[in-house]
């Protein structure tokens, strides 16, 4: 461990929320940076995200459950147990996402589950009608092999999708990338 000293530190975390700042005039253990450095992030991710929000509205498909959020935003989870999805599948999903928006776009949230898996016609299908539903779509995916992040990313290069599409490991920095998005 470094000890440090300092008159005024100051650290500042910026999103498009908020600005937090945390000023420390004391001699301090670099240990304590990083442990101050931990609790504004969690302070941060709090403030940002709030409460939960309330779903309104929740459907469930063969092989997914797709929620509307009281703020607007769209959710599809696939359950740990769906490993494959069809073209009949993401139809239904589809379907099922239409009748939830009743007409709305908003943003999408799709969390992949274990889903390893998908037809190429089936990804087709939904690059294209997305639109249709959506103005953003935040993937986010169980796969914590950061190969397997880096090849949807190429593949999303090289398909492009119809609606900016960003992947995420966890639903909490998706909702809060989807919520800067709305604004």
């Amino acid at each position: 461990m470094k000890l440090l000293s300092a008159k005024n530190i100051l650290l500042s975390f910026d999103c498009s929320f908020c600005i937090i700042k945390v000023t420390i005039a004391q001699p301090f253990m670099l240990n304590d940076l990083d442990k101050g450095i931990r609790r504004s992030r969690a302070m941060t991710k709090d403030i940002i995200t709030g409460p939960e929000a309330d779903i309104v509205r929740c459907i469930e498909t063969t092989n997914a459950v797709i929620r509307k959020r009281s703020d607007g935003i769209l959710m599809l989870h696939h359950p740990v147990h769906v490993v494959e999805s069809t073209l009949s599948q993401v139809k239904e999903n589809f379907e099922a996402l239409c009748e939830i928006q009743a007409g709305e776009i908003s943003p999408f949230l799709m969390h992949t589950g274990q889903v390893h898996k998908i037809s190429a016609e089936s990804k087709a299908f939904m690059t294209k009608s997305l639109g249709a539903i959506a103005t953003h779509k935040a993937m986010v995916t169980d796969h914590s092999n950061p190969l397997s992040i880096l090849a949807v990313r190429m593949y999303m290069y090289l398909h492009r999708p119809s609606i900016p599409t960003r992947v995420f490991r966890q639903d909490p920095h998706a909702i809060i990338w989807l919520r800067t998005q709305m604004s």
